[in-house]
This record gives structure tokens, C-alpha cells and sequence, in this order.
């Protein structure tokens, strides 16, 4: 299955597993992504932070190409609906219909479009500046608060981890 998928391992073979009544290491963690983003991924195993399996941590790279849909408005409000008018009734006037209902449809199209193009005004959306909140005194007061307790977190798991740390 994960050959006719295409899919990549991002492991490295780097152990993330440790029995240490066994002295063994293994790496039993497996990351898979698409072929499209594996040469901008990267995958490591992260420090001991008294964690067994041991953190990975994934990192995409955020610089690969996308495409960017721009999207286009036509502006019906700035229209020129005579000059429309005069220059698609002309050209359908020059390419009379046909009884092939196909070819017929695809002339129209193009004469609408082609002269819509010429006559109407497009425009791109506006752009939204996002607004962010991150630096705003309340929510920097929430995060001090945050961290204190994390930092007691951390201080109570460790006098439970390591009793030797208490002498």
C-alpha cells in the first residue's frame, strides 16, 4: 500500500525509544508525508526531556511555492454598456451561427469574454490587513501567568521524578 501511494518516511533511523531494563533503543516512531512536500520537511528526535518515547518534532518548510489564487471581480458598476453592447452585437454579426451546437457555444463565449474584457473593469479584492493581538497588555499578562505555572509544573514533576533532588 505504501509503495502504490508514493509516500515518504521522514525517519532517519535516530532512536526514539529507550528500555532501560533491557539496554535497548529502538526507533519505533514513523513519520509519512506526500512526495510534493518531503524535500522541505525535516524530522528530529528531540532532546530527553524525561519522556519516553522521546519529542519529534516536524518542521515543513514554509517557503515552498504555492499558487496564489488572485481572485478578480468584474466591475459592473464601471461598466461601458454601450460600447458592450455595440462591439459584441457586431462581432456575433460577423461570425453568423452555425447548426453545430458546440462550436456555436464556444464562438459565443469568446465574443461575451473578449468583449467584457475591453469594456468592464476588473479589479482585485481588497486586501485584509490581519490585525494581531498578540502584544496587547492583557493577553501578555494572561501568558506571564501561564509560564509561573508552568515553571511550578516543572519544579513538582521534578521533586517526583528525581526524590534524590530533595536531600
Amino acid at each position: 500500500m505504501i509503495d502504490d501511494s508514493g509516500v515518504r518516511f521522514l525517519n532517519d533511523g535516530t532512536p526514539t525509544y529507550s528500555s532501560y531494563s533491557y539496554a535497548t533503543m529502538e526507533a519505533l516512531d514513523v513519520a509519512v508525508v506526500s512526495p510534493n512536500i518531503f524535500s522541505g520537511s525535516n524530522w528530529s528526535v528531540l532532546g530527553n526531556i524525561r519522556s519516553n518515547p522521546l519529542p519529534i518534532l516536524i518542521k515543513l518548510d514554509a517557503r515552498q511555492s504555492v499558487y496564489k489564487d488572485r481572485k478578480k471581480f468584474w466591475n459592473f458598476k464601471k461598466a461601458d454598456w454601450e460600447s458592450y453592447s455595440s462591439s459584441a452585437d457586431s462581432e456575433i454579426n460577423r461570425n453568423p451561427l452555425t447548426k453545430a451546437i458546440e462550436s456555436d457555444w464556444l464562438t459565443l463565449k469568446d465574443v461575451i469574454i473578449r468583449n467584457a474584457k475591453k469594456t468592464i473593469p476588473r479589479g482585485n479584492f481588497r486586501k485584509t490587513k490581519k490585525r494581531f493581538i498578540h502584544k496587547s497588555e492583557p493577553l501578555q499578562n494572561l501568558l506571564e501567568e501561564k509560564n509561573i505555572y508552568l515553571g511550578h509544573l516543572v519544579y513538582l514533576l521534578d521533586l517526583q521524578l528525581e526524590p534524590s533532588y530533595r536531600n
